[in-house]
């Protein structure tokens, strides 16, 4: 097998593996409209306040995972330092000629910084800690966030698709 054939098996698996990851954030929204219709109020206790929190921490992972497989593929590997997991979404919205276009938008960049800023609480802090009504604003969002997410990244596997041959 030569060197042009195995890079396109190695877009290909990345198409793959990004593909795999979109299809995990489809399936949070509709946990996220659940639980906020069996719990219409306020989220009162730590435990509504952990539940909801586990599902955005979900759907956060699930973008990064997209991100570390296109930045270890694309980018020659993940971003350096503590702060490297907010370097990645910045990276995601740069447009980097020679190497590939941007992988999402500044305004979808932006709208995503707040999961990885919740995920992050989520992640360092007490549950009870967690705070209930913005959690439940950000699973009301959830829905078209991921529509829109899951349509950019969309659009930039074309360029994938470009450099797999096909």
């Amino acid at each position: 097998m030569g060197a042009p054939e195995r890079s396109a098996q190695r877009f290909l698996r990345l198409r793959r593996e990004v593909e795999a990851e979109l299809a995990v954030t489809l399936l949070l929204p509709p946990e996220a409209r659940r639980f906020l219709e069996d719990y219409p109020q306020a989220v009162g206790s730590s435990y509504e306040a952990r539940v909801l929190g586990s599902i955005l921490a979900d759907f956060y992972n699930a973008v990064e995972r997209v991100f570390r497989r296109i930045a270890e593929e694309l980018n020659g590997g993940l971003p350096a330092g503590a702060d490297w997991h907010a370097t990645l979404l910045s990276d995601m919205a740069l447009d980097l000629p020679g190497v590939r276009p941007a992988v999402i938008g500044a305004a979808l960049r932006d709208r995503l910084d707040e999961y990885l800023r919740t995920r992050h609480l989520i992640r360092h802090t007490y549950g009870v800690r967690l705070r209930g009504e913005r959690l439940r604003e950000l699973a009301a969002e959830l829905g078209p966030l991921v529509v829109d997410f899951d349509g950019e990244v969309r659009d930039f596997l074309a360029f994938v698709d470009g450099l797999a041959g096909g």
